[in-house]
């Protein structure tokens, strides 16, 4: 496997991670050689830390294996700066003694003696004191060494230890920063949750420079400059105005480069204002050293210096852009395709193994169980490059029945057809009012039932109809949701972030019984925007029809995945042993019914697991009271003739 791409779907909760984690662990407990896990959640992370590594360990010490060391490798930004903390919390010593002295001890114990979390002052707390934010008191690459003994120490461990489990942008940044250590050619690479490599490797490869911004910035603290440092600001903002200027006569929010001359000649003002950004915290007066305005000059070359670096990267920009809100003008950097990034690994011959639930192609009407659209989005062509294929699906696996609202109910879409498209979409009071029926009837029977929304919007819009037998997830981490439901007792969790990477169980055990789908995830309206304003660039620019047509196609394909691989990890949520039953029921009445004839959508059928596919076919079909409305089974039409 080494310098090959490997592919490996298997059912949620059908124990895929203790599938790759016993004999990759066992492998590099005997060679001392290292595995790195990256995810895309937190929750996952926590999941295979608490309970598949245990499982291993014992059954690897059964059978007498050396001992394997393993680490959890998070970013900065979760980790406390007991110097920010001070500094933000200082202004209101005097005003609130008590609440600044409980928080700075807090603070100090946290940063020295504890896991450094910033989480963990929300144990006992709703918010930060004094309006301070997360983003206030994290750790950041300006901060002073050794300000946090817990995160030093999980920088050093994630470089010896034999398995670290990170985040998919841990790992993607190590290639430039050395966060996990040298990985090598006897070591292994493991992406779970892969499907999302995609977008995490793009978020993090496209920089925005805002010109605006940055000049604005220098401005506000400029009194903290030397006579030096004043002229150089001079200088930056006479070359923000330029650029500014420069693109003035554009109205539209999006700025296209017209030839390669006008992109080399905007790259190289660009360069020299970044230069000029990059010096001006040399000429800070010692008299402000220690101050706030300091801290932002600081932080603004620091930043401008990444983008410095990033822009000689990539060489190009993808355009300009201006702000409506703010008057902002700026530039968007070009996107580095994640498939450059993973042949960081293949070159160097380190095994790469890609896993998910919903890795094959599901956008088809068809049984497509290919890994190609996954394998296009990489980049990846060379067979020489790809190792194994693998899709598990056992027969049976626990029990699921599904339940689907009759095609005569509302739908949960309400069209306007006398407004804009920004605005021709809300969310049906009809439809909603079934949903929280639907609900309540359930709960009211004892089951605990696991709601899956598409927003907090709607989550918030239930909650006003259900009241206290549901506990909202309102933001943050769904992990801490779960358990306020686990501690309020209610019968009722409603989430729109709880559709993939948590394991609602208590005591190992199965918790919910029900599992509500409210809505079909679609991707909203304002994502389909992205085709009417590539027509509207025709204004402007000659493009070829069948350009737009395949830019149309794609946006729909892509809709199509997003909503499968969610709807497949929704499902999952109900079922993680073999001895786990109970009810699926989707109130969207346009997910298909298995005998409705109509096409339309019928490419969701590929998310019913394949263990579930008898549960599928012989579904209820219900109304808002939960009444069956579904006629006689194909089996009971037999039996009687």
């Amino acid at each position: 496997m080494q310098g090959q791409a490997s592919f490996l779907e298997a059912g949620t909760g059908i124990g895929k991670t203790f599938g790759y984690l016993l004999p990759l662990a066992a492998k590099a407990a005997l060679s001392q050689s290292r595995l790195i896990i990256s995810t895309r959640t937190i929750s996952l992370q926590s999941s295979i830390l608490s309970t598949a590594i245990k499982m291993v360990e014992k059954c690897l010490a059964d059978f007498d294996f050396p001992y394997f060391t393993h680490t959890q490798r998070i970013g900065m930004r979760h980790f406390i700066d007991y110097n920010k903390a001070i500094q933000e919390a200082i202004n209101h010593k005097h005003s609130h003694p008590r609440k600044y002295k409980e928080f700075t001890e807090w603070a100090s114990k946290c940063a020295t003696e504890g896991d450094g979390l910033i989480k963990t002052w929300f144990k006992n707390n709703k918010n930060l004191p004094f309006n301070i934010s997360p983003d206030d008191i994290c750790i950041t690459p300006t901060s002073q060494k050794e300000i946090n003994s817990a995160h030093d120490l999980q920088m050093l461990n994630s470089k010896s230890s034999n398995i670290v489990i990170t985040s998919h942008a841990m790992l993607i940044c190590t290639m430039n920063n050395d966060a996990l250590g040298e990985i090598g050619n006897r070591d292994t690479v493991l992406l779970d949750e892969a499907d999302s490599i995609i977008n995490v490797a793009e978020n993090l490869s496209q920089r925005r420079l805002n010109i605006t911004k940055i000049n604005r910035t220098i401005s506000q603290n400029k009194r903290s400059l030397t006579k030096k440092g004043l002229a150089i600001y001079s200088e930056i903002n006479e070359s923000a105005h330029k650029l500014k200027n420069k693109y003035s006569c554009q109205k539209s929010e999006h700025i296209f480069f017209k030839s390669n001359s006008e992109i080399t000649e905007t790259t190289e003002q660009i360069n020299y204002f970044l230069k000029l950004v990059c010096s001006v915290d040399r000429y800070i007066k010692k008299s402000f050293k220690h101050s706030d305005e300091a801290t932002a000059l600081i932080n603004i070359a620091f930043e401008s210096e990444q983008i410095s670096r990033t822009l000689k990267t990539l060489n190009v920009f993808m355009c300009g852009y201006r702000t409506k809100a703010y008057d902002d003008f700026g530039f968007i950097l070009k996107k580095t395709h994640p498939g450059g990034i993973l042949k960081y690994f293949i070159n160097r011959e380190i095994p790469l193994i890609f896993t998910s639930a919903t890795l094959r192609d599901r956008a088809s009407t068809g049984n497509n169980e290919s890994f190609d659209r996954f394998k296009r989005e990489l980049r990846i062509f060379d067979n020489e490059q790809i190792g194994e294929e693998c899709a598990i699906e056992p027969k049976s696996f626990g029990k699921a029945k599904y339940k689907l609202i009759t095609n005569k109910s509302p739908k949960p879409i309400k069209k306007n057809e006398d407004e804009e498209i920004e605005q021709d979409y809300e969310i049906n009071p009809d439809w909603l009012f079934n949903v929280a029926k639907t609900i309540k009837n359930i709960s009211n029977s004892g089951k605990k039932v696991l709601v899956l929304t598409s927003s907090y919007n709607e989550t918030s819009l239930l909650m006003s109809q259900l009241g206290s037998i549901a506990t909202p997830h309102n933001g943050g981490d769904i992990t801490s949701a779960f358990k306020e439901h686990l501690s309020d007792k209610t019968a009722v969790l409603i989430t729109p972030a709880g559709w993939e990477g948590q394991s609602y169980r208590k005591h190992d055990k199965q918790h919910f019984e029900v599992v509500v789908i409210t809505k079909i995830p679609f991707l909203p309206p304002d994502e389909i925007k992205i085709y009417n304003k590539a027509v509207s660039l025709t204004n402007d620019y000659e493009i070829p029809k069948s350009a737009l047509i395949r830019a149309r196609n794609y946006i729909e394909i892509d809709a199509r995945e997003h909503t499968a691989k969610k709807l497949i990890q929704g499902m999952g949520r109900l079922i993680r042993s073999a001895d786990d039953i109970g009810d699926i029921i989707i109130l969207d009445p346009r997910f298909p019914k298995y005998h409705d004839a109509s096409v339309k959508n019928s490419f969701l059928r590929n998310c019913i697991p394949k263990r579930f596919s008898d549960n599928y076919k012989n579904h209820k079909t219900i109304n808002c009271d939960g009444i069956d409305e579904s006629g006689p089974s194909t089996k009971e039409v037999v039996n009687f003739l």
